[in-house]
């Protein structure tokens, strides 16, 4: 029993580190920063904002 535990355990996380975040952080160093990102292409990407660590996103 103990090794089937510990077996699902060791599958669980290596199914958390495949599907890790995969997106990109940016942390302000200080109230009132901003940020921009120019579409040069109007290939319209698809780009979304979190602003409580990745539980909700506005496009």
């Amino acid at each position: 029993m103990l090794k089937k535990l510990l077996t699902l355990f060791l599958l669980q996380c290596a199914i958390n580190t495949v599907f890790a975040a995969n997106y990109l952080t940016f942390t302000a160093e200080e109230a009132g920063s901003s940020f921009g990102i120019t579409n040069y292409h109007d290939n319209n990407p698809d780009v979304q904002y979190s602003l409580d660590g990745g539980e909700t996103w506005t496009q």
